[in-house]
């Protein structure tokens, strides 16, 4: 096959080479023209002149003749020979060499001629005619006017004009040998031009062929190939379809497109559909359409299609384009997952993590499947298909960790033994893995559906779509879980809230008779200590300190069972935290390390011995858990408004099946004798009447964390200054009287005895009534009144004597807390509140104390 380029060069060089011969014709024509015309020029210059030498001769001849006289002939010069005979033609006759051309020269008389014999190398030859004239008769009577009688010949030598002729031939083939060597440059110029842009219009329609074949056979090969049938109809027969689709109907090509109508491949409660849906695309109602219809195979078969056509018009009229699907599989997608919504919905109430692991591993046909819970780095395990081995499983380090820590599933087709090894709770050896993470409403992950198989498996997008539906229904199961936790756990504190109120009704009861009695005992034993001898006050002494023990007791008690902040104050965290670390690093022992890391400048409104006894208490319990030593950490952090202040230690940690029981008042782990009962119960309610929170964390053998939440108030402008410690003075007014109230007959006896003792006046009353009617304002300095007296209790009795005397001092005294007292009475300056068993020095001192005042 010949090359098309040379076929496209061949007429271009062959109108080059026939330019280039005309050309070459065109100069020898050029070159015999211009040496004709060169030669001829010459010869016309010569014989100008020779007929002007004539005709000047002939002029003179006449002026000659005129005048009558003859030129007297000199030897060898032209000589007018009287030849009567002498014409032109025998001259020409006669001439040597013979003459071939002779003619007269036009503007000179017609007697003359000129010829050339043989060229320039002859020179020129001439013959001029001599007529007799009247003059010549005076010579020559026989000549006729008018008559030829003789002729002058000449001849002129010319061979110098050769050489002028060779040179202006020279000159002329110069001139046409360049002007032929610049035009033949010039058309091969331009047909390599040509050539050149024949040669790339060439390539580029080439190109241009070669891409659009290359463009249809791409487009045959993604139709003929394409997974999607296609189709163009006309009318109602198919003028193309692809492979795919004649498969997808079990024809041939040939079949459906030769012998099929559309209606052939359509179920019959469809055929009125497609049938109108084509229609409205062929008239252009439509441009396209999308729709679903049941179509029929070669066997009778239906099955779901879903079509996508457009209008396009070709030369024989409009048609329509358009891609066909077999929904087979995605109808059975569907129905599947159908089904995996039934089988979700159908999920049991009770049990329902273990009935979703085995209703996925049946849908998935995998080996192992399990549901587990997230709980502090760990997966506690609530359901599992498979043989799962433990209900505890480590999360760090594990394919879960990443699905839950970043809330989106996560797939390892294979490689799973050899990224993670092979967990040691089941026991096949898993290849593939795949981790769904179930999260709640408020979008935390909770915890993680997970599957397992032994073999290398890529999961179908509709297996996804299977586990993403039991995800969703197993977040929400779980976080109801976590729901039901928080409210068994709000319940079961309120349940402690309303146990510890109860106590505390309780203990404030047995607390205040108690106090009673034992506020009996040291006044007796304070009246007794002055009436025996000095070896005795050891006995009495020590019977006062049993006492005191015994209202210790108590007040820790009470301090549980009805925590109070009498005289609230802003306090500084860092100093609470610092003074209390001190207090028990000095108690400790230096085996225990404390780690202190309190974050920024904060501050809470309480009463600062409560809080710093309540943290006390934390630092003894991890104390008592780490027999060893070991290192306490003591965190303070704000949050939310809050101030966070956790207690962590390294120790033993508590069994879980007692931290629910931990608050509980005389509840304890540690052996007998070590422990009240009463430390964590004492935090909580000190907390609790902080308004805060409090919680607790403990694993076995990791350790125990308490957090403690508190309310956060803004840094005090200024600080209050501590007042420094009152000193008695040292002598008491005279004529002090004193008013003492109690239903307790030893207690008022005692306190009576003493006072009377110490110089001062004393009127007694067992009851309010009593007292008021006892009560003389003028005598009557200081009033001891025990707060809860029968009837008319102490506070009110109080008021009431206020009335009568403002000035009055009171001092109050109780088995119970002072929470009571109304904050009008406990801000007087000259209002005491002493808790029951007090000594009686105490008592003095403060009696003392505000008679003087009075």
């Amino acid at each position: 096959m010949s090359d098309p380029r040379r076929q496209v060069a061949k007429p271009l060089v062959r109108l080059a080479l026939t330019l280039q011969l005309l050309l070459l014709v065109a100069g020898v024509v050029g070159y015999l023209q211009g040496s004709n015309y060169l030669e001829l020029n010459l010869r016309r210059s010569v014989e100008h002149s020779a007929a002007v030498a004539v005709n000047h001769w002939q002029r003179t001849l006449e002026l000659i003749y005129q005048q009558g006289q003859e030129v007297p002939q000199e030897p060898k010069a032209a000589h007018l020979m009287p030849v009567p005979s002498l014409d032109a033609a025998t001259l020409v006759k006669e001439a040597t060499p013979p003459v071939k051309e002779m003619r007269p020269l036009p503007g000179v008389d017609e007697g003359f001629w000129l010829w050339w014999p043989g060229g320039f190398g002859q020179g020129l030859s001439g013959l001029s005619v001599v007529k007799a004239q009247e003059g010549c008769r005076q010579c020559h009577p026989q000549f006729v006017p008018g008559e030829v009688v003789g002729g002058l010949s000449f001849r002129v030598e010319t061979p110098f004009l050769s050489r002028i002729l060779y040179a202006r031939k020279l000159s002329l083939i110069t001139l046409i040998g360049s002007l032929l060597l610049l035009t033949s440059a010039a058309v091969w110029l331009m047909t390599g031009v040509a050539l050149k842009r024949e040669r790339q219009a060439e390539k580029e329609r080439e190109e241009a062929e070669r891409q659009l074949a290359a463009s249809e056979q791409l487009y045959r090969t993604l139709v003929d190939h394409s997974l999607v049938g296609v189709y163009l109809i006309q009318g109602d027969r198919f003028l193309y379809c692809n492979p795919r689709m004649a498969e997808m109907f079990g024809y041939s090509q040939d079949e459906v497109i030769q012998q099929k109508l559309v209606a052939d491949l359509v179920a019959p409660e469809d055929r009125e559909r497609v049938a109108e849906n084509l229609r409205k695309r062929f008239t252009g109602e439509v441009q396209f359409v999308r729709y679903t219809f049941s179509a029929m195979k070669a066997n009778g078969t239906r099955f779901p299609v879903e079509v996508f056509g457009a209008r396009v018009v070709l030369p024989s009229g409009p048609a329509v384009l358009g891609t066909i699907v077999d929904n087979s599989e995605q109808e059975a997608a569907r129905q599947v997952v159908e089904a995996a919504y039934r089988a979700v919905v159908a999920l049991p109430g009770e049990n329902v993590f273990q009935a979703a692991a085995e209703s996925v591993a049946a849908l998935l046909h995998v080996p192992v499947v399990f549901v587990a819970e997230e709980i502090d780095g760990q997966l506690s395990l609530l359901g599992a298909h498979g043989a799962v081995q433990k209900e505890l499983i480590p999360l760090a380090g594990t394919p879960c960790e990443v699905a839950i820590r970043e809330k989106r599933p996560l797939e390892l087709a294979s490689g799973f033994a050899a990224q993670f090894g092979t967990p040691g709770w089941i026991q096949v050896v898993p290849e593939c893995y795949f981790g769904m993470p179930l999260v709640g409403s408020a979008g935390q992950a909770l915890g993680i559906l997970a599957v397992l198989d032994s073999k290398p498996r890529q999961l179908s997008v509709l297996e996804r779509q299977i586990l993403e539906i039991y995800a969703v229904r197993l977040g929400r199961e779980l976080e109801r879980l976590h729901l039901l936790r928080q409210q068994k756990e709000l319940e079961s504190r309120l349940a402690a809230h309303e146990k510890l109120a109860a106590l505390g009704v309780l203990a404030g009861g047995i607390a205040h008779d108690f106090n009673n009695v034992l506020a009996g005992i040291v006044a007796e034993a304070e009246v007794l200590r002055r009436l025996v001898p000095p070896e005795a006050h050891e006995k009495v002494e020590h019977l006062v300190s049993l006492a005191q023990r015994g209202g210790e007791v108590v007040r820790r008690i009470l301090s549980f069972a009805r925590p109070s902040v009498t005289k609230p104050e802003p306090i500084a965290v860092a100093e609470l935290v610092q003074d209390t670390v001190e207090l028990a690093h000095h108690t400790f022992g230096p085996q225990f390390h404390f780690d202190l890391q309190v974050e920024g400048e904060l501050f809470v409104l309480g009463e600062e011995a409560l809080l710093q006894q309540a943290l006390l208490n934390l630092l003894t319990n991890a104390r008592d858990a780490m027999p060893e030593g070991g290192s306490v950490a003591i965190r303070a952090y704000p949050r939310n408004g809050e101030v966070v202040l956790e207690v962590e230690d390294q120790g033993t940690g508590i069994d879980p099946v007692h931290l629910p029981r931990v608050f509980d008042p005389f509840f304890t782990t540690k052996p007998r004798g070590q422990g009240t009962g009463l430390g964590l119960t004492t935090v909580y309610r000190t907390v609790e009447a902080h308004g805060g929170t409090v919680a607790i964390d403990s694993r076995l053998g990791v350790g125990t964390k308490v957090t403690l939440t508190l309310p956060r108030i803004p840094p005090p402008q200024t600080t209050k200054p501590s007042a420094a410690p009152s000193t008695l003075k040292a002598s008491r007014p005279a004529g002090c009287g004193v008013l003492l109230v109690d239903d307790e007959p030893a207690i008022l006896e005692g306190l009576r005895q003493v006072l009377e003792l110490e110089g001062y006046r004393v009127v007694c009353a067992k009851s309010a009534e009593e007292a008021l009617r006892s009560f003389q304002p003028s005598e009557i300095h200081v009033a001891v009144v025990d707060v809860l007296l029968p009837g008319v209790n102490g506070i009110q009795l109080a008021q009431h004597l206020l009335e009568k005397k403002p000035d009055l001092a009171v001092v109050f005294s109780s088995g119970h807390t002072p929470e009571a007292l109304p904050p009008g009475l406990v801000s007087r300056d000259s209002v005491v509140f002493l808790q029951k068993p007090y000594t009686a020095r105490v008592l003095l001192e403060t009696v003392e104390r505000l008679c003087s005042r009075a």
